[in-house]
C-alpha cells in the first residue's frame, strides 16, 4: 500500500469528549502516515472545534474516509444554518438564546395583537365610536397558514419594523427546519454506509501494518487515527440526527404556539 500524507479537514464540530482527544493523540510518537498535522483542530465561525479526519498512511482506508468528506460538511452546513436562524430568531424576538420556537411565537402573538388593538382604537376613534373590541383573526394582528406542511406566519395588520424582522427571521428558521428535515437523513444514511465502508479495512488493519515492517509504537498511532475517524463519522452522524429531530420539534412547537395563541391555521 502507497503512503497518503494529506489532511483531510473536516468542516463540522465534535462533542467535546471527542474534541478532548486530540490533544492527547498529538503527544504520541510515530511519523510516517499518522503526522503531528493530523492532530490539529481548527476554530471556526462562533469557536467551535472543527477537527480534521486524520491519514493512516494507507491509501485505500484514506481514500475511503476521504469519500465522507462531501457528507459531513454538507451535514455541518444544515447544522449551522439551523442553529444561525433559530439564534435570528430569538435576537429579533429580544429573546436569550436558550429560548425554544414556542416562546418566540408567543412573543410575536402578543406584539402583533398590541398592534391590532391600537389600528382598531384608531378606526373606532375615526369613526366616532366608543367600541374598540375586534373579533377573529385580526384581533391577533397575526394568523399561521400551513405551507407545504409547516407552518408560516402573516400579518393581518400593519407591523412596525422590529416585528416585520422577526416574522421575516421565523420564515428562515421554517425554510433551514425544512432543508434539515428533507435532506439530513439521506446524508445520515451515506455518512454510515462511509462508516460500514471503513470498517470493512478494521481486521485488515494489523497484518497491512505487520506487512509494512512498522514498529508498534506507529502501529499504535496508525490504529488511534483509524479509531478516530470512525469516532467523526458515528458522532457526526450521530449530531445530525439530533438537528433533525431537532427540526421537527421546532415546527410542531411553532405550530402548538399558534394555537395556545389563538392564530388561525390555515392551509394554503
Amino acid at each position: 500500500k502507497s503512503s497518503n500524507s494529506t489532511n483531510f479537514n473536516v468542516g463540522s464540530s465534535l462533542e467535546p469528549n471527542l474534541k478532548g482527544r486530540t490533544s492527547s493523540g498529538g503527544s504520541e510518537g510515530g511519523g510516517g502516515g499518522g503526522g503531528d498535522s493530523g492532530d490539529r483542530v481548527e476554530s471556526i465561525g462562533s469557536g467551535g472545534g472543527y477537527p480534521r479526519l486524520r491519514p493512516t498512511g494507507f491509501r485505500d482506508i484514506d481514500d475511503a474516509f476521504k469519500a465522507a468528506l462531501p457528507t459531513l460538511r454538507e451535514a455541518a452546513g444544515l447544522r449551522e444554518g439551523f442553529d444561525r436562524a433559530l439564534a435570528g430568531l430569538q435576537d429579533a424576538c429580544g429573546l436569550s438564546h436558550i429560548a425554544n420556537v414556542k416562546q418566540c411565537v408567543r412573543v410575536m402573538a402578543a406584539r402583533a395583537s398590541s398592534c391590532a388593538a391600537a389600528a382598531s382604537s384608531g378606526a373606532s376613534a375615526a369613526a366616532g365610536s366608543d367600541s374598540t373590541a375586534t373579533s377573529g383573526p385580526q384581533a391577533v394582528g397575526l394568523r399561521m397558514i400551513c405551507k407545504a406542511s409547516c407552518p408560516c406566519l402573516e400579518a393581518l395588520v400593519p407591523l412596525p419594523e422590529p416585528l416585520k424582522k422577526s416574522l421575516v427571521a421565523f420564515e428562515q428558521l421554517v425554510t433551514e427546519s425544512k432543508k434539515l428535515m428533507q435532506l439530513g437523513p439521506g446524508m445520515h444514511t451515506r455518512l454510515q454506509d462511509c462508516e460500514a465502508a471503513c470498517m470493512q479495512f478494521y481486521d485488515d488493519l494489523a497484518p497491512m501494518c505487520s506487512s509494512a515492517g512498522y514498529k508498534p509504537r506507529k502501529v499504535a498511532k496508525i490504529a488511534d487515527s483509524f479509531a478516530w475517524n470512525v469516532r467523526v463519522l458515528r458522532g457526526q452522524a450521530d449530531l445530525l440526527a439530533r438537528a433533525v429531530n431537532g427540526a421537527r420539534c421546532t415546527m410542531v412547537q411553532a405550530e402548538e404556539a399558534g394555537e395556545a395563541t389563538g392564530l388561525a391555521m390555515t392551509a394554503v
